[in-house]
């Protein structure tokens, strides 16, 4: 009873079982273990020794790992290991490519009980876990803009090799003990507490931009996103962060340039007005609008022919073309509102900048 008992609960487990006696000769093995060794099944019968086994697996080519040694020495190592088995589970790649878990134990009455569970599906999730973190890690580290991953207190768990070139880091430079406060200038440190609480309280940072400090002492303005994340039950923060110090210092030549250009332009004596090839303003300074009496609103997207009366016979295009473009100095005669002539100096200059192209008008009223 106890036997078909035995028998009917090995013939349910999915994993594969054999049991040897003390002399090493199969006593039994149940379906899910013949399938997993098919070209072995017409040997596993009650009586084969394990060793004759052993010796068909590496006849019928079934097991690679004796590949590349000596028969003699394999098999004789292989009979050591199940004469003194090891508890702890091994695994083993099969020739058709299947992984499976090995696990031998020694019986009270000196036999063997022989486990083997097909864990192929485990290892290939494994490889395509391995293979995306390979990608993953590919990605972290071709990116040009850094990348920090530290804990609630502020510790670093990660910086990539972009983050440690804008910090001023060596590629191989610990972590160990780290903080975001570090790097923090003592002007923005209150700032970067402040940081540092929201993320722990769950909130998202977008594109804020915060002074910082490398190694060396150098001072850095950085644009960062950071986003807190669980991982394993810890809250860890993920920050995204580019040097825009060199960006930010342009764009403030630029303003301060925008900002000197728009003080010539309000206080010039002398109307100045910017228009397309079309001959449609596109701008022009209070001067103009006193000169031609017209306000900026009624001005904007008029013709320049409405402004200053072309030489006659002379069409805006070809003029432009010719003469007008080049910078000389030309009497004509200029419109006010309201249709008055006057007479003016006029020199108009091409501007390379964006498509098309666009023009500058420098015009003086001329005393009668």
């Amino acid at each position: 009873m106890a036997a078909t008992t035995l028998s009917a609960v090995l013939d349910l487990l999915p994993d594969g079982v054999a049991i040897y006696d003390a002399q090493e000769r199969l006593v039994l093995t149940n379906p899910a273990l013949r399938a997993m060794f098919p070209i072995l099944t017409n040997l596993m019968e009650p009586g084969i020794s394990f060793e004759v086994l052993l010796r068909a697996s590496i006849e019928v080519g079934d097991n690679p790992h004796a590949l590349g040694h000596d028969r003699e020495e394999y098999v004789a190592q292989r009979l050591r290991e199940f004469r003194d088995p090891d508890p702890a589970p091994q695994e083993i790649l099969l020739a058709d490519g299947r992984w499976v878990r090995v696990q031998d134990q020694r019986l009270p009455d000196g036999g063997i009980l022989c486990l083997r569970t097909d864990i192929s599906q485990k290892k290939r999730q494994e490889l395509r876990l391995q293979e995306s973190e390979q990608r993953y890690r590919q990605l972290v580290d071709l990116t040009p803009d850094g990348i920090v991953v530290h804990d609630s207190q502020g510790l670093f768990r990660f910086l990539n090799k972009a983050g440690r070139t804008i910090m001023g880091m060596s590629p191989d430079e610990s972590l160990d003990g780290l903080h975001v406060l570090d790097h923090a200038t003592e002007e923005s440190r209150p700032l970067a507490e402040l940081m540092l609480r929201r993320l722990n309280s769950g909130e998202a940072l977008r594109q804020l931009r915060q002074p910082v400090q490398r190694k060396d002492g150098t001072h850095l303005l950085l644009e960062l996103s950071a986003v807190p994340f669980d991982s394993a039950g810890e809250r860890l923060v993920l920050c995204l962060f580019r040097d825009i110090t060199a960006e930010a210092a342009a764009s403030l030549r630029l303003r301060e340039s925008e900002a000197r250009a728009r003080s010539i332009l309000e206080t010039a004596l002398d109307a100045i007005i910017t228009f397309n090839d079309a001959g449609l303003v596109m701008e022009l300074n209070p001067a103009a609008e006193r000169i031609f009496q017209r306000s900026r609103g009624a001005a904007l997207g008029a013709s320049l022919a409405d402004m200053v009366r072309l030489p006659e016979g002379s069409e805006l295009p070809e003029w432009l073309e010719g003469v007008g473009a080049g910078g000389q100095r030309l009497v004509v005669q200029g419109l006010r509102a309201d249709g008055q002539a006057f007479p003016a100096e006029l020199a108009v200059t091409a501007v390379p900048l964006g498509p098309g192209r666009r023009y500058t008008a420098y015009l003086r009223e001329i005393a009668d």
